[in-house]
């Protein structure tokens, strides 16, 4: 297996780093395999340099799980994807949205992340079950691989045979530079995904507006205070969440945004507690529509229509000591909103690994 040549250019986080200046980092071969609860992870090599350290990572994707996801999400589903719900949905069935930290220590000293970059490969055949009938050879100008990810497959001798999600994380020194490390210890932590556990409405909802089916219609909120009981999806634990009020605000964006322009200004703002308590930056609760775009003076636009939205609320509750969520802005009043209840989870428990470099022999793997 060779290596590829990595330079202290400013932009070591990056495959796309591009020309070669500055000195080249020195490379440490590692040409070690792990499994993370089931993922092969292949971690070719680390790179060091008076500045820091590079780390290259090489996840594994069977190319079968990649052509079962393009036949479920085909093209036309994935075009017509609206939401960002819907968007969610599809990355988390998508096996090549990979996402994940690692924290590195030489010889015991803790380094600092500075810089991360992705980059993905596809066999042909995985490009050919991305269209819509599966068959065809991709068109000019669609999909396709780049060539630095064609660079970083010949270099570190990854099979051709399936897919591959290639992570470069870049470090800095914390004190002085460590260019011979002995041991290295790399602590994997997977990235946090949003769940849609539940949904609810406030005021008098439309099922056919909200497309809801009437077998199972969101629970309706019309009186206040009120409970909605729901399960966590990863720990199984319920919680009650409780409604306070759900206010009507009008914002006043005279003063905001480019000249000419005018930005929708209703909202609502919906207060709430959840019990047991859990961190706020592991709930939320969003609404589930689009707002509306800003849009010249004197033109009018239809309600909900989307795109480069410049403008949020910020949930403000109005009752001491409880949360808040914000509604999309509109330019009307707005009536009723379907919200969503997300929590934030971990797929995969981290994992730590430690090996010793310079006799290339493992010392200790393990779970948390």
């Amino acid at each position: 297996m060779s290596r590829l040549d990595v330079y202290d250019n400013g932009n070591n986080g990056s495959f796309r780093g591009g020309r070669r200046r500055g000195n080249k980092l020195t490379p440490h071969p590692v040409n070690r395999t792990y499994f993370w609860e089931g993922q092969e992870i292949f971690v070719p090599a680390v790179y060091t340099g008076r500045t820091g350290a590079v780390l290259d990572v090489c996840v594994k994707i069977p190319a079968e799980d990649m052509t079962a996801f393009l036949q479920k999400w085909h093209k036309e589903l994935r075009l017509s994807l609206k939401t960002q719900e819907e968007y969610e949905q599809m990355e988390a069935d998508n096996p090549s949205c990979i996402d994940f930290g690692i924290e590195m220590c030489f010889d015991g000293e803790a380094l600092m992340q500075s810089m991360r970059s992705t980059i993905n490969w596809y066999p042909e055949e995985i490009f050919a079950a991305g269209n819509e009938d599966g068959k065809e050879a991709r068109s000019a100008g669609e999909w396709e691989n780049d060539r630095e990810a064609e660079q970083i497959l010949d270099a570190y001798g990854c099979s051709r045979e399936c897919c591959w999600h290639f992570a470069r994380l870049s470090y800095r020194w914390k004190e002085k530079p460590l260019l011979s490390p002995q041991r290295i210890s790399l602590l994997f932590q997977d990235g946090m995904r949003d769940v849609t556990a539940a949904h609810f409405t406030t005021g008098r909802p439309s099922l056919a507006a909200f497309g809801q089916s009437t077998d199972r219609p969101d629970q309706s909120i019309e009186s206040y205070p009120s409970e909605i009981r729901i399960v966590h999806p990863a720990t199984g634990q319920e919680h009650t969440l409780t409604l306070y009020a759900c206010e009507q605000e009008k914002h006043d964006l005279s003063d905001i945004g480019a000249k000419g322009m005018v930005y929708p200004e209703y909202s609502r703002t919906l207060t709430y507690t959840i019990a047991p308590a859990i961190d706020r930056g592991l709930f939320d609760i969003r609404d589930c529509a689009q707002g509306d775009s800003p849009r010249p003076a004197g033109s009018r636009a239809k309600s909900g229509q989307s795109g480069a939205v410049a403008v949020f609320a910020a949930g403000r509750s109005v009752v001491p000591d409880k949360r808040a969520a914000a509604s999309s802005m509109h330019f009307e009043p707005v009536e009723s909103v379907r919200w969503r209840i997300v929590f934030r989870i971990k797929q995969k428990n981290d994992m730590q690994i430690d090996f010793l470099l310079a006799e290339g022999k493992e010392q200790r793997e393990k779970n948390q």
